[in-house]
């Protein structure tokens, strides 16, 4: 174990995890909790979180993964979540595809504010637990975008990346994409949905000037 010492703290949709991260970006082995957030729906099909369960499920996380030592802990990485989605009308499947694609489309908007700034040899990663469960979900990714999707075999991604953005502002890690994680396959777009897609995002973003 490589001083120094982070934690990764990270509030998602469905739970909340906590862990020590040593300074090569390391996972602590044994230094790892997970606490489950259960949303609450609202009268008019709103969910929401109960902040007081997430701040307890967090304080629990941190309690837990810090029990039984007293390694000093030089800084904290904090992640947490960010979405809304609405579908309407056909039947649940139709829906559900119409939310991921919805989500697709906005990656690849988002992909291509980014990629100016990006090498011109660079490589997509995707990491996740939906994504790594969906081939389905990522082949829309990689259709949206338009460019070949590879899939991240860590497990926990995030909680990773905070801690190595804490190892970086601590100065004890000088290249944050240094020792990346092992990837697994390689998602291939298709060029026939891609032109599909970008249809599909020019209305969607007609709607959004008129909204």
């Amino acid at each position: 174990m490589v001083d120094p010492l982070v934690v990764a703290l990270d509030v998602g949709t469905s739970t909340v995890r906590a862990a020590i991260y040593d300074g090569t970006g390391t996972a602590v082995d044994g230094r790892f909790h997970r606490v489950a957030c259960r949303p609450s729906t609202t009268p008019d099909g709103g969910v929401e979180h109960d902040p007081e369960q997430l701040l307890e499920a967090a304080a629990t996380c941190l309690d837990a993964i810090q029990a039984g030592t007293r390694a000093p802990i030089a800084a904290v990485g904090v992640c947490t979540f960010w979405h809304g989605l609405l579908g309407f009308q056909h039947t649940a499947t139709d829906i559900v595809r119409a939310l991921l694609e919805a989500v697709a489309l906005r990656v690849a908007l988002v992909y291509d504010l980014l990629a100016p700034f990006a090498a011109s040899e660079h490589r997509i990663i995707a990491s996740g637990g939906a994504l790594a469960r969906s081939p389905a979900w990522a082949q829309m990714i990689a259709d949206a975008i338009g460019r070949p999707l590879s899939r991240s075999r860590e497990s926990e991604a995030t909680s990773r990346g905070a801690a190595r953005l804490a190892l970086h502002a601590l100065g004890a890690l000088a290249e944050i994409g240094a020792a990346p994680a092992p990837l697994g396959d390689t998602i291939e777009p298709d060029p026939a949905r891609h032109a599909r897609y970008q249809e599909m995002r020019a209305r969607q973003l007609a709607l959004d000037d008129r909204i």
